[in-house]
This record gives structure tokens, sequence and C-alpha cells, in this order.
């Protein structure tokens, strides 16, 4: 059987914009398959991977993209643990993507965009979204850094939950940040909070291992 024994896959696909996607005949079955990076969320609808328990993909805003990974996980009947977005990622798309597993206690952001976390933040008396989460990365890359001040209010928010679920985050950005962001939360990280902070060539390096990508390029 094609993939019987593969436990991580880096799938990419390069079609022209206008040639039509081939018709699902048949899914790949990967009993095995833990770990999956996909260029495109459409690749999720030729898979079938029960035991996957970390995803990472390319996110844009349109329906397809929650569609195809929402048949994806109630097809394969997996339990993910961590969900890595990469792209032009915003907060509402995060947000719906997470509401369809519960099971996911690491998110892993890589913005290509200046991304805000606005429906991540918890507002008092309100159910927050994806409460179970412990672990929160965020990578900006070159110029198109983050909302930073929404990103400490969306961790700071979730740490001062009565039972917060929030362990770790980690910061890493290709440009140079100013000296608040490192203050901003060393208060949190007095009282347990495990905060990494990674700039330039370091958080570079720190990026290229979120989408499983080969250490020797």
């Amino acid at each position: 059987m094609l993939g019987v024994n593969l436990v991580e896959a880096r799938i990419y696909v390069n079609f022209d914009n206008d040639e039509p996607w081939p018709d699902v005949e048949a899914p790949i079955h990967l009993p095995r398959l833990r770990r999956l990076y996909v260029s495109h969320a459409e690749v999720l609808d030729y898979l079938v991977a029960p035991a996957l328990e970390e995803i990472a993909f390319w996110s844009t805003e349109d329906i397809k993209t929650q569609s195809c990974f929402g048949s994806f996980v109630d097809r394969s009947g997996c339990t993910l643990r961590r969900l890595v977005l990469e792209g032009d990622v915003e907060a509402v798309t995060v947000a719906r993507l997470l509401k369809v597993t519960t099971s996911i206690v690491e998110l892993v952001i890589i913005s290509t965009s200046p991304a805000d976390f606005a429906d991540l933040t918890v507002v008092p008396d309100a159910v927050p979204i994806a409460p179970q989460l412990q672990f929160i990365d965020i990578a900006g890359k070159s110029g198109r850094r983050p909302d930073y001040d929404m990103y400490v209010q969306m961790i700071y928010s979730r740490w001062q939950q009565p039972h917060r679920a929030v362990r770790a985050t980690s910061l890493l950005s290709i440009d140079r940040l100013g000296s608040q962001w490192h203050h901003a939360l060393e208060d949190l990280r007095r009282e347990g909070l495990d905060f990494r902070l990674e700039e330039g060539v370091a958080a570079d390096e720190a990026m290229r291992p979120l989408t499983y990508q080969p250490t020797w390029n």
C-alpha cells in the first residue's frame, strides 16, 4: 500500500491558476502519518490520515479552506494536537478552524501579513475560543509584523483566566523588535509563563521546522 509506513510528509502542489483540481476517486490512506504540511488545503480532499497529530498548511480566507479542513478531520477521525497556519492569516479564519476540532492544544501562526488576534482574545463573560490551547507561537516574516499589541493582550487575557490552559508562548520576528516587546510579557514570565523571543537570523532558523522543511536547505 502506498505510504503505509509514512509518518511525516510535506506536499507542495503548483498548478496553473486556471487548472482545475482532479476529481477525487479514492482518497490515499496514510494510516501511520503523524505530521503533515500541504501547500493548499485542497490537498486534504485526497487524503485520509487517522493517526495525524500535527497539520500545517497555507491559510486563505476563502470558505474552501475551512471546508477542506473540516471534511478531512471528519473523514480521518484524527485527534489533532497541533495546527500551523502560514500565509495571510486572519483571526476570524483561525477561530473558525479551531472550532472544527477541540483537541488542538498548540497553535502556530506564521504571518505574511499584519495579522491581528482579536478573535482569540478572551473577553469577560464570553465563551473563549479554543480555551484548551496550551502553546501559542507567533512568527512574523520580514516587513510583515503581526499586531504585537494585540498579541500581548491575547496572551494576557488567556493567562488571567481562572482555569487557564496556556503554558507557553513564543514570538519569532525576522525584523528586530523594540525594547517594549522584550518587556511586555516579563510580568507573566515571572508568574510562570514560558516565554521565548527570537529575532533576526535566529527567528528565521526557528521558523523552518514549523512547516516541516528540511534543515539541510
